[in-house]
């Protein structure tokens, strides 16, 4: 029973770990222009503009005078800025 738990735990373990490592090979690493947020988000330009860009902590990355938002950064600041009820 112990060698049948012990398989088992391995086989889990593994099976996370891949997992975790398949999230992160996944994951999109690209900058978006404020125009994309809609395509990327669903969040329309004039909402993007009155409700999260220029808010304290949103993640703007500027290239020259160019501003661009980096995905995976923007996706993590949406999931600790939403709002439960």
């Amino acid at each position: 029973m112990d060698d049948l738990l012990n398989s088992l735990t391995r086989l889990f373990r593994q099976a996370y770990e891949q997992g975790v490592e398949d999230g992160r090979k996944e994951r999109d690493h690209r900058f978006i222009k404020r125009a994309e947020m809609q395509g990327e988000f669903g969040i329309p330009v004039d909402t993007f503009d009155s409700d999260f860009r220029g808010k304290p902590g949103f993640p703007t990355y500027r290239f020259g005078t160019a501003e661009r938002y980096y995905i995976p950064a923007v996706s993590q600041w949406i999931l600790e800025h939403q709002e439960r009820n």
